[in-house]
């Protein structure tokens, strides 16, 4: 019996000993965080939410540097890296247009088109 109590004495010295020399003892509270500063931007640099609108802004900014997509609004929607346009285009070579444009752009995974128009 002596045995049992002499061992939880020990573990009981132990845990005292390690949380009186380590400063977390009962009733510590840890210090707060310090404040996090950001670092400073530029006014003129987009703030991205997420990997979607910096597909979106790409995307756009490609159709509209597109010189066979100069006279045509073209909407795009993005979600899951999948990019939908829509709008109305004068001929079917613009459609196509508007896909390979839209297709090359980094980070998109497909591309569609059922929602834009050729006028005839």
């Amino acid at each position: 019996m002596a045995r049992y109590g002499t061992l939880s004495f020990l573990a009981g010295f132990l845990l005292l000993v390690t949380t009186a020399c380590s400063g977390y003892g009962p009733g510590y509270t840890a210090p707060p965080p310090e404040p996090y500063d950001e670092p400073p931007r530029y006014d003129d640099a987009p703030r991205y939410d997420s990997t979607e609108q910096r597909i979106h802004d790409r995307v756009h900014r490609a159709l509209e540097r597109a010189p066979a997509l100069r006279d045509v609004h073209i909407g795009v929607h993005v979600k899951h890296r999948n990019v939908y346009l829509s709008g109305t285009v004068y001929s079917y070579d613009q459609k196509h247009a508007a896909h390979e444009v839209a297709h090359s752009v980094e980070g998109v995974r497909r591309v569609f088109t059922r929602d834009i128009r050729v006028r005839h």
